[in-house]
């Protein structure tokens, strides 16, 4: 007989673990690579948790559990559900967290402002908020991750999945009612 209660709680609670464990490989490994290593950090980190939810539900499951003859289809399916829902989790938090670019720029403008007595000028706002130095930094690891090239003189994107993804952003800021 299958006890789903426990296969359920070992999906849930191997990609649940992992997660946290992406978070902290995450952290770790981007506070020690360079800014050219960023997306290396990064898939790393992702790998890393992946694999993990997959070791972590298979033992749990096979040396709790005595299924039989469906022992291997049970580990293959919640390996599957396992995977998509670590995608899931980690997905939620690189579009939802991390990558909030626009909230980023809008919290520093705050937190300046707060740490100045709420009042600033134009040019102490560009002095503190060095935007000449963010935008070497984003462009240096669009460049190393060879989503842009540098010819010297013009950027070039070099990965058409941009494109696709600058108008998805269209679409959905339009569908929103976001349109500038």
């Amino acid at each position: 007989m299958i006890n789903l209660d426990f296969s359920d709680c070992v999906v849930l609670g191997s990609a649940s673990f992992n997660f946290i464990l992406f978070l902290a490989l995450h952290i770790i490994l981007l506070r020690l690579a360079p800014v050219t290593a960023t997306a290396q950090a990064m898939r790393g980190a992702i790998a890393a948790g992946g694999v993990g939810t997959v070791v972590s539900f298979t033992w749990l499951l096979a040396t709790q559990l005595n299924f039989g003859g469906q022992l291997i289809w049970i580990i293959l399916i919640g390996n599957v559900v396992a995977i998509l829902l670590y995608g899931l989790l980690v997905f939620h938090y690189l579009a939802l967290i991390f990558g909030m670019g626009e909230s980023a720029i809008r919290v520093r403008l705050l937190r300046e402002l707060e740490q100045a007595a709420k009042k600033l000028t134009l040019e102490e706002i560009c002095h503190r908020y060095n935007v000449e130095k963010i935008l070497e930094i984003r462009l240096t690891r669009l460049t190393s991750t060879n989503h842009l090239s540098f010819d010297g003189t013009f950027y070039y994107i070099n990965k058409p999945i941009l494109l696709a993804q600058v108008c998805l952003t269209r679409l959905l800021r339009y569908l929103l009612g976001m349109v500038e």
